[in-house]
């Protein structure tokens, strides 16, 4: 089988993800050559160079490609907690206050409170209640939605210990938006597939590609699907290429005394976010670097 050289190192990222965390950067220049420090650790990126803006409170990252800027925008990014005989009504306006998760100050416009349903939006974060899951969302500016996600999930947990937690995810959704706004072309160039019957099928010019994968990473399960789409959010509207990356991992009732509890997974899996994190953005990056200039 033929696969385009932009799609390969993209297919070789997804057989190895590396164990060290990278610097939060994405946007990409072929040919370059750039050193960042991360904390205390000096790395360099052969072919990466970046350069990092917080436009948004999610943040918008840009980079070169062949000369011109490919944004990528970080539309979404949350954590899911599926659990059975979950009760939104336990989530007030009152008890979200009384227990310090958010402050009464900290409310913002847009919360919703009724019969099935807990909508809870405040300045740094969004909560939605709808059995059977949770899902909570940092709003909150690139490095501190790590430490967000600790302290107030991880305090959920703590304060609802006997909640039958069934399964834990992250979710993080990149767009990439073609300079030249060709969508045809740039998805074309990452995934088309010469002499296989179904691309030869739509082997035309208003053709659009996509793919899905998925292994386990981190002790988890990653599911990515990257499709062309029409994206309608608060921080972009247009067309571009979304890749939806999703972790998962199941919470296994313990067997034995031995055996971590429901709630230690569920917080050992609290830590896994900035590793999940970076390990979506340097996929992103890689697919975006084999582009040709």
């Amino acid at each position: 089988m033929h696969v385009p050289e932009t799609l390969e190192p993209f297919l070789e990222s997804f057989v190895h993800v590396p164990e060290t965390p990278s610097p939060k950067l994405l946007f990409v220049n072929r040919g370059a050559r750039t050193e960042r420090k991360c904390g205390s650790v000096r790395r360099t990126f052969a072919c990466f160079s970046s350069q990092i803006t917080e436009d948004h409170g999610l943040g918008a990252r840009r980079g070169v490609q062949g000369g011109e800027w490919m944004p990528v925008h970080l539309l979404e990014q949350n954590v899911v907690i599926a659990a059975n005989q979950l009760n939104p009504s336990i989530f007030s306006q009152l008890w979200l206050a009384r227990t310090g998760l958010v402050r009464e100050e900290e409310f913002a416009g847009g919360c919703i409170y009724a019969d099935g349903v807990s909508n809870t939006i405040a300045r740094e974060f969004a909560l939605l209640v709808i059995p059977p899951r949770l899902q909570f969302s940092p709003r909150v500016a690139q490095g501190r939605d790590a430490d967000l996600v600790r302290e107030k999930v991880g305090r959920i947990l703590e304060l609802l210990p006997q909640t039958p937690y069934t399964a834990m995810g992250f979710n993080f959704h990149w767009c990439l938006v073609p300079p030249d706004g060709n969508l045809s072309l740039l998805t074309r160039q990452l995934f088309y597939q010469e002499n296989r019957p179904v691309f030869a099928a739509f082997d035309c010019p208003d053709a659009a590609f996509g793919t899905y994968l998925s292994k386990d990473a981190l002790g988890m399960r990653l599911r990515l699907d990257v499709k062309p789409t029409v994206v309608e959010s608060e921080l972009f509207r247009g067309s571009g290429v979304l890749f939806q990356f999703n972790f998962n991992r199941n919470l296994l009732t313990p067997q034995n005394a031995a055996a971590p509890d429901v709630v230690v997974q569920a917080q050992e899996v609290l830590q896994l976010w900035p590793r999940a994190k970076e390990t979506a953005a340097d996929l992103v990056r890689t697919c975006v670097g084999a582009l040709p200039p």
